[in-house]
């Protein structure tokens, strides 16, 4: 019959990775978001996650940060600066490097945001048209046209 064992024996099971050290830095860096990259942009970008890969007996901790991809080139110039206020706030070996993965825009509400398609013009409609009556499959010709009503409204964007 085994005796009763320390609470602290078990606390570590428990918690499991959750209170890892990457989580509990990672939490810092969630915590002052706001100050590291600005309140407009703490709304569009996220830190996502803390990588900590050992390099030949050296400790690297990289950060991860989820953005639209319209705005990955902007916060990847301003790499620099988010890495010195990490610095300021977290200690200046706090991050080694940063790196950007893409993410969908959200609402401030953190739903996706959507795109409205504009309805294409009758003349557009009628082109497209003219250019699939050739196709007789009905569901290649219904994929086509779909496709094609995105790639002109796309093109009426890009030029807008």
């Amino acid at each position: 019959m085994n005796g009763l064992k320390p609470l602290s024996h078990g606390v570590r099971s428990i918690s499991g990775k959750t209170f890892d050290k990457k989580f509990v830095a990672l939490g810092r860096v969630l915590d002052l978001w706001d100050q590291i990259v600005g309140a407009d942009m703490a709304e569009k970008a996220q830190p996502v996650k803390l990588r900590m890969p050992k390099r030949k007996g050296k400790h690297y901790r990289i950060l991860v940060i989820g953005v639209p991809s319209a705005l990955s080139t902007m916060l990847h110039y301003q790499k620099g600066i988010i890495k010195e206020r990490i610095g300021r706030l977290l200690g200046d070996d706090f991050i080694s490097d940063i790196e950007f993965v893409a993410t969908e825009a959200r609402h401030k509400d953190g739903a996706p945001q959507q795109m409205k398609a504009k309805p294409l013009e009758e003349k557009d409609k009628q082109d497209l048209s003219n250019m699939l009556e050739t196709v007789e499959d009905m569901d290649l010709k219904s994929r086509l046209n779909s496709f094609g009503e995105s790639v002109i409204q796309k093109d009426k964007q890009s030029k807008n």
